[in-house]
């Protein structure tokens, strides 16, 4: 009665959007509420992957109208998360929902479409990702990890809990991520199943993972769920991350109540995958454990009880304020011998969004969930991974027209103006700004406002203008005086740039390091001009390309040059954490390994009539979006079967 997977290969129709429709691939997972397929979703303008989660005949047997009722009610809670622009990156995206017959149990069942998650290369979930570094390193997250990844579920479930929904299943399994050091992202999963607050379970389905599940969720006893049987859960997920090992070592729900009756608590000093550099503290593991204890109490009324006080709680446990995520000089390591193939018949190629004649675009700015933030000439508008939308026009009210932007960090980005302000957009602090000492337009962005940021204006044709902007005040601008213009600017490492553009007898290249506030020009390959650039910082590696074919690699410092077969102009590029280089230009795209000798061109549609003017690059898959919002997406048939996307 309760296998759906009969249902892979059949078209479900959205209810709410016209010519939209949902086409179930295969099955991805499941629990004991619902069947998560991959599926496409097929509209007009493009085509999607999604995950569309589907309740389970028995689930809905038992709960009858009210189980369906229930979802109704969580899917108007989880559509307010998306209702902010941009929406919190930090829950995974929800798309869409309706009724599917089953023509086995003739009941309608309820289903839910998510955004579908790009693990890469060290998985799609955080069990997959702390077992990835616990098998290649030998230990779970540092603190620089744990933090960033707390930080990123406090978000998310804070947000939840604003929307009025307990989630009631957070697990390492249930914990999505994407990226890779400090673009990797968290996001909170499986929302299609919470429950709004202050509702009976579903029949007599016992809800929760063992382990995971707070006591009063599974057995009430009067007590009902609330926000803070989620921050029970949460701080069994973050043990999990720093360990590797459960915090309850229990095998059902009824266990799981004894243990959690029980006064004893497991130690981050019990455990080998504890990181030696949070082992050697010990006073601060001793303080972190306190903190997990008591969020993880029997008693709801004595438990911490919300998302944001356990964080405060773990920050005073470790005395510090955590630094910005970065991927440990063991898990880069580690990923060096993971080698894939590039040949052309190991792509799949699908239309994102269609190309049309909606938006120009100046800048964009990719996260690692291949969402963007894009300064238009119609202003400020976001790229939710299926939809474009504009921000709301209060948000950038009197800040002039948008030039350029810079992701920040995660659904935060930076943007430039021609009024001369900059500006952050998402995240904490989207009314921060500040303005540029020369009243000139902001050309280029790279940084982040609490550590350096490097801004380019310039003016008709006036030579560009370097700025520094460090310790919350500006140093004395530097003049680009080998530039004519700069087409980008790049972070090489923590403290280095990689600046590229057109100088008066071509192409023109400069290194400027924002510690020294120093701007070094270097050989630049003998073109008109270098057009696009991107870089990975963990590997301190830079790649830029331009007119004629010519592609530039800069590797701790090495400076190499290549070029592509036929000469094309060349308008964007991406590096990805394999080394995998990728160029672009007119409709089409080229890939090469890094350590193999040519290009071979993997895309070619003659469709795309303008340049591609940014590739976003991860392992087993590519992005990249054309000037007028346009986005082409190439899938790695080898990734699609060695790892399967988990809901």
């Amino acid at each position: 009665m309760d296998n759906l997977d009969q249902l892979a290969g059949q078209s479900v129709r959205s209810p709410n959007h016209a010519g939209v429709s949902f086409r179930l691939e295969r099955p991805i997972g499941g629990g004991g509420m619902g069947v998560a397929f991959f599926a496409l979703r097929e509209a007009p303008d493009g085509v999607t992957p999604v995950v569309l989660k589907v309740l389970r005949p028995l689930v809905v047997a038992q709960a009858a109208d009210h189980g369906r009722k229930l979802v109704t009610k969580e899917v108007a809670a989880l559509t307010r998360l998306g209702e902010q622009i941009p929406p919190t990156p930090f829950v995974v995206h929800f798309i869409d929902a309706g009724l599917l017959f089953d023509p086995v149990t003739k009941l309608e069942l309820p289903w839910i479409a998510l955004e579908y998650m790009h693990g890469g290369i060290e998985g799609t979930t955080l069990q997959q990702r702390v077992r990835y570094s616990v098998q290649n390193t030998g230990k779970a997250f540092d603190q620089r990890r744990g933090s960033h990844l707390l930080r990123c579920l406090v978000e998310g479930v804070t947000a939840i809990h604003g929307a009025g929904v307990i989630h009631r299943d957070l697990t390492p399994s249930n914990v999505l991520a994407c990226g890779f050091g400090e673009s990797e992202i968290f996001k909170v999963s499986d929302l299609g199943l919470a429950r709004m607050e202050s509702v009976e379970t579903f029949g007599q389905v016992l809800l929760g993972t063992a382990g995971y599940s707070a006591p009063e969720q599974s057995f009430p006893d009067g007590i009902e769920a609330g926000g803070y049987t989620d921050v029970f859960s949460l701080a069994c997920v973050f043990f999990y991350a720093l360990t590797g090992e459960d915090y309850f070592d229990v095998q059902n729900l009824v266990q799981g109540l004894l243990a959690v009756r029980a006064s004893h608590r497991r130690s981050l000093l019990d455990c080998q995958g504890t990181c030696a550099e949070l082992r050697a503290q010990e006073h601060e593991c001793r303080a972190l454990d306190r903190v997990l204890a008591k969020a993880t109490g029997f008693d709801p009324r004595l438990r911490t009880h919300t998302a944001e006080l356990f964080a405060r709680g773990v920050g005073e446990a470790w005395g510090q304020k955590p630094a910005a995520a970065a991927a440990s000089a063991h898990l880069v390591s580690s990923i060096r011998g993971e080698r894939s193939p590039v040949a052309v018949r190991d792509w799949l190629w699908t239309t994102r969004h269609a190309s049309g004649n909606e938006r120009v675009i100046h800048s964009v700015s990719w996260d690692s969930d291949g969402h963007a933030l894009a300064a238009t000439d119609r202003g400020v508008e976001y790229w939710n991974g299926t939809q474009w939308f504009p921000l709301p026009a209060q948000s950038s009210a009197g800040h002039g027209r948008p030039r350029c932007v810079v992701r920040v960090r995660a659904g935060t980005w930076l943007v430039g103006t021609d009024a001369s302000v900059i500006y952050q957009c998402g995240g904490e602090s989207a009314s921060e700004s500040i303005r540029i000492p020369d009243g000139n337009p902001a050309q280029h962005l790279a940084g982040r406002l609490e550590d350096a940021l490097i801004v380019v204006t310039q003016r008709d044709s006036h030579s560009p203008v370097l700025w520094t902007w460090i310790g919350h005040r500006w140093m004395p601008p530097l003049a680009l005086s080998n530039f004519t213009s700069v087409s980008r600017v790049v972070a090489c490492d923590t403290s280095a740039y990689l600046l590229v553009g057109r100088g008066k007898h071509g192409a023109a290249v400069s290194r400027y390091d924002s510690t020294r506030l120093q701007l070094s020009p270097l050989t630049a390959p003998l073109t008109r001009a270098m057009i696009g650039a991107s870089s990975q910082p963990e590997r301190e590696q830079a790649l830029a390309c331009g007119s004629d074919g010519v592609v530039m690699q800069l590797t701790a410092g090495t400076l190499r040059s290549s070029l592509v077969d036929g000469n094309p102009d060349l308008s964007a590029c991406a590096v990805d954490i394999l080394d995998r280089e990728w160029v672009a230009s007119v409709g089409r795209l080229w890939v090469r390994d890094g350590e193999a000798p040519g290009w071979q061109c993997v895309f070619h549609d003659s469709a795309w009539q303008a340049p591609f003017v940014s590739v976003l690059g991860d392992v087993g898959r590519v992005l990249a979006m054309a000037p007028d919002g346009g986005v082409v997406e190439g899938q790695a048939r080898w990734h699609a079967r060695r790892s399967r996307p988990v809901a």
